[in-house]
């Protein structure tokens, strides 16, 4: 049984190895691939960044934040007469 799962690991080694490369051949590709990640993830970043900066600017968090302030003094003007019912 130890023969065959060497065997098999030997070959899907030798399968990764031909498609991914040896190892200064996947530091390349992985290299490349994570170049093209991260200047996506950046520009990405930076277009929500500025539309939230804009929306910032124009209130939109303080309308946000006095929202959800409204919204827990509403609970608590609910559950604190249940609270003194008990």
């Amino acid at each position: 049984m130890d023969t065959v799962n060497e065997a098999v690991g030997s070959g899907w080694a030798t399968t990764w190895q031909l498609i991914i490369g040896d190892f200064e051949e996947a530091k390349s590709l992985w290299t490349g691939i994570s170049e093209v990640i991260t200047d996506f993830i950046g520009k990405v970043s930076d277009s929500s960044n500025e539309v939230l900066q804009s929306w910032k600017d124009l209130g939109g968090r303080k309308v946000i934040l006095e929202g959800l302030l409204n919204i827990f003094k509403s609970l608590a003007s609910i559950l604190k007469p249940v609270g003194e019912v008990r």
